[in-house]
This record gives structure tokens, sequence and C-alpha cells, in this order.
């Protein structure tokens, strides 16, 4: 069955003063048309629920937590039409994942808030695999995974401004999960080079990409937009992903993979040679699972890195003939 909906996330900031909350829920339907929304820092509690169900006018799965600095959820539209499958949530507001069948197929929804702290951002997103490792028939759903990752991935395209670290065991940790459940952050296989952000400090003046999506691979064909839109009462953008897979044409590049070819340039093997020794220097003491995952980060970096340069020194090439 045809995929034709739109995904949002976004980091509301607190939603329970009512003008602000049905400011950002008009804006969300206005963008979304038809799918679903993550939300996270919601604020929200248990006397809220059916009140913001009736402001949304679609279906909402909560997860309040125990602290008014969090709160996530889900919220459908009222045209999307699915059957729910399975619930699973953590007790902090900052993990809830919704199994649903639509179109006779199955989705696993997954919203994170993730921690600021980087220890605290790998108990997370170890819980996060645990958790979906709990959801029925897992291997036939297809994923899509969102939030406010509170880190980046890359300082050359994720950041501005500020002096911006790379917090590597939570890379590390999402990487397993990328490996382990074949996903994508969809935004970045679309837009390699683009720098664009969805959360901004005005002072210190800091910018961020902290916000994106993560996609079943196979879902990449049926992707028709990826975007980051503006801001609306929240020092968060909004992060949408729509899917039309009736749309015939090109939609873009393919998910990363290692091209083997790269290894017959002597200069592309010594780069990799080194990033993996300097790798294992850096991170001799830590655990080897961890160094393992980290090595593959780099090495997916170098690869990729090497392929642009390849592709920019071809297109001189053909130019000048």
């Amino acid at each position: 069955m045809d995929v034709n909906f739109s995904c949002i996330t976004y980091n509301v900031r607190g939603i329970r003063q009512k003008v602000k909350r049905v400011k950002i829920f008009n804006y969300i339907k206005d963008k979304l048309k038809n799918g679903f929304a993550f939300m996270q820092e919601t604020h929200s509690d248990q006397n809220v629920t059916s009140l913001w169900k009736n402001e949304w006018g679609g279906d909402v799965i909560f997860n309040h937590g125990e602290s008014n600095s969090r709160g996530i959820l889900i919220a459908f539209s009222e045209n999307f039409e699915f059957k729910l499958l399975q619930n699973l949530s953590d007790n902090e507001g900052r993990i809830l994942l919704v199994s649903i069948e639509h179109n006779n197929r199955k989705f696993l929804l997954v919203n994170i808030y993730n921690d600021n702290v980087e220890q605290k951002q790998v108990i997370l997103l170890k819980k996060v695999t645990e958790m979906m490792g709990n959801i029925d028939d897992i291997l036939d759903h297809e994923i899509i995974m969102g939030g406010d990752w509170n880190f980046i991935f890359d300082k050359k395209f994720d950041a501005e401004g500020g002096s911006p670290l790379l917090k590597l065991s939570s890379i590390a940790e999402v990487t397993k999960i990328v490996e382990q459940f074949d996903l994508c952050d969809i935004f970045r296989v679309r837009y390699p080079d683009k720098k664009r952000f969805s959360f901004r400090q005005p002072n210190p003046r800091r910018s961020r990409r902290l916000d994106y999506f993560f996609i079943s691979n196979s879902l990449q064909d049926s992707v028709l937009n990826s975007d980051i839109l503006t801001s609306l009462s929240s020092d968060h953008s909004p992060v949408l992903v729509s899917f039309d897979d009736t749309i015939t044409e090109s939609k873009g590049s393919s998910y990363w993979k290692f091209n083997s070819l790269l290894l017959k340039n002597p200069e592309i093997c010594a780069e990799i040679i080194d990033v993996i020794k300097k790798t294992k220097r850096e991170f001799e003491s830590i655990d080897p699972q961890l160094k393992w995952e980290l090595v593959k980060y780099k090495v997916r970096c170098v690869c990729i890195d090497a392929s642009k340069r390849l592709a920019k020194e071809k297109k001189r090439r053909t130019e000048i003939l």
C-alpha cells in the first residue's frame, strides 16, 4: 500500500499556556495536513489530557513524565487513519514508542527528548534500544524515529558559533541503533553539505542541528521532502519529513554504503588507516564495543569526504575537456 503522509518533530518548550498551545497546534496542523507530530517539552500532566486532545482535534498519545520540564506526545491529524498496536514509554517523559498499522503497513514511531548530559544520554539511548526490542514483530515495522537529540554529529555542518563538542559516546550509541535497525538520518542523506539548524541561542550566539529524524532505509524512496521549518514561540524549529511514494521521479541519493573502489586509491587508504590508528590511540582505555562504533563513525566520515573530493575533481576535469 502507498505511503502518503507527513511527520514533524518539534521541541515546543512548554505549551501549558493556552494561547501558545493553540497557536502551535494550529501551526503544526497547517504544515502537517495529514500525518503525526512528535512534540517534546510539553509540560503535560494527567489533568490536561482531554483538553489538549479536544484542542488538537485528533488522537494524542502522551508520556507526561514526572517533571514539568519534560513530557512528550505524539499527535495524529484528524484525517490520519491508523490502528494502535502497542504503546511503550519510560517514566521520565523522554521516550515514547507507538506501534501502529496504517494502510496495511506497520510503523514504529519513536519520539525522543534526550538529556543534555552525555552520560545520561547513553543510558537513555540504551533504554531506547531495549524498548524497541520489546515491540512485537519489530522486524515487520518500518521505523520513524525523531526528537530533540541534544547532540550533533558534525562540527562543520551541524554547528555555528561557540565551541561545539562531539559527544562521541552518544554518537556511538546512536550508530549502534542505526545499524541494528537499518536507519538513516534522512535530512543529512538528502543534503550532505547543507548547513541548517534547528536550535538557536541568541546570547552567546550559537546555532545547532539538534532535532532530526532517523527513518528505515526502506522508506527512503518514499520521501518527498525533508526540511527544517520556521520556529514559532520556541528556540527550536520544527523538522518535517513528507512521504509520498506515488510520485515516481528521482528523489535524491540513497543511504550511505561503503564504496570499495575507494580502496584502489592509495591516498584514501592512507587516510583511512591514519584515522583508525588515531581513534584507537585516542580512545585506548574505553570499552571495545564503543571503540569499534567510533572507529566506524570516523571511517565513514573520511570516506564521505573522499567521495566528495573525487566527485568534484571529476566534475572539474569534465568541464575542462
